[in-house]
């Protein structure tokens, strides 16, 4: 029988205070943003339970409630998320600000290539 191995989470405030100092990645309004986090199970997102901090974009706060009350498809919306996530970890490398553990689970989640 199979084991089933433990999701690993990030959390760190550290990181969600990088992604907010990013202008809003949908408009591009100066920051301070919020980090908005994917809504999706591959991320960790579970009822009431937030996905991994490594799963979030800048998104000021009208863009971040356009994105929560979407009427694009799981789908769209989980695409139009990846776009940003990759732009963002992308922004943040490039800042020297992307958090250690948040590149390496993004690695290994296959949003950035090693």
């Amino acid at each position: 029988m199979k084991s089933l191995q433990k999701f690993e989470y990030l959390r760190s405030e550290k990181h969600l205070n990088a992604v907010r100092s990013l202008p809003c990645c949908e408009c591009d309004a100066d920051p301070r943003s919020q980090a908005a986090h994917i809504n999706w199970s591959k991320f960790g997102k579970a009822m009431k339970k937030k996905a991994s901090d490594e799963a979030t974009i800048p998104l000021c706060i009208a863009d971040h409630q356009g994105y929560d009350q979407s009427k694009r498809t799981r789908e769209e919306n989980n695409e139009w998320f990846m776009v940003h996530l990759r732009s963002t970890a992308i922004k943040l490398k490039q800042l020297d600000l992307l958090v250690p553990d948040a590149e390496r689970l993004l690695i290994e989640r296959g949003v950035l290539n090693d």
